[in-house]
């Protein structure tokens, strides 16, 4: 079967093959809008720029660890704003990979470059039956750019150390309130 949908102001297309015990995916994602999510406004975090990717993914049942997939992301003119009140970051371009496996999502080489800063993140998020539920385990490198410097100073001085290419973050505990180091 082959769906073909428009969402968040782009396209979702899917192609379903059925197999005995399960279903697998061939899916792309062109320009979704982030912005028109009401999911990832639900997480706290005001999010702006377009994202596309491709992937597989492997439905083995119901059970989440039971499921397999894969996603290349790319996202364009990406800025958020963490805290409601502050500026926007703006990450410009980020590429990288997702895996899902036993019910994690692994982050594997994600890399953005824009106005504000420039990054680098690994790390995994392990998935519970809610956001609630879930935790994280990210290391996050910072790399500010000047107007990053001078846009957020104040931000950064509240930081566990300063940002840098050498001093990565580490951001662990429950999805929803992570502890960052």
């Amino acid at each position: 079967m082959h769906v073909h949908a428009d969402l968040y102001g782009g396209i979702v297309r899917v192609t379903l093959h059925q197999r005995a015990g399960g279903v697998d995916l061939d899916f792309s994602l062109d320009s979704l809008k982030l912005a028109q999510s009401a999911q990832l406004r639900a997480l706290g975090a005001i999010v702006d720029g377009t994202l596309s990717g491709g992937g597989t993914a492997q439905i083995n049942g119901p059970n989440l660890p039971d499921d397999h997939a894969a996603l290349k992301v790319s996202g364009d003119e990406l800025a958020v704003s963490i805290v409601n009140g502050f500026p926007a970051i703006h990450l410009g371009t980020l590429t990288g990979d997702l895996k899902l496996e036993q019910g994690a999502i692994k982050l594997v080489g994600f890399v953005g470059h824009g106005a504000d800063l420039d990054l680098k993140a690994d790390g995994t998020i392990q998935l519970g039956q809610t956001a609630d539920d879930s935790t994280i385990d990210l290391t996050l490198y910072l790399d500010p750019t000047q107007a990053g410097r001078d846009h957020f100073g104040f931000f950064m001085k509240l930081l566990p150390h300063p940002p840098g290419p050498d001093a990565p973050f580490s951001i662990e505990g429950d999805l929803l309130s992570p502890s960052i180091s």
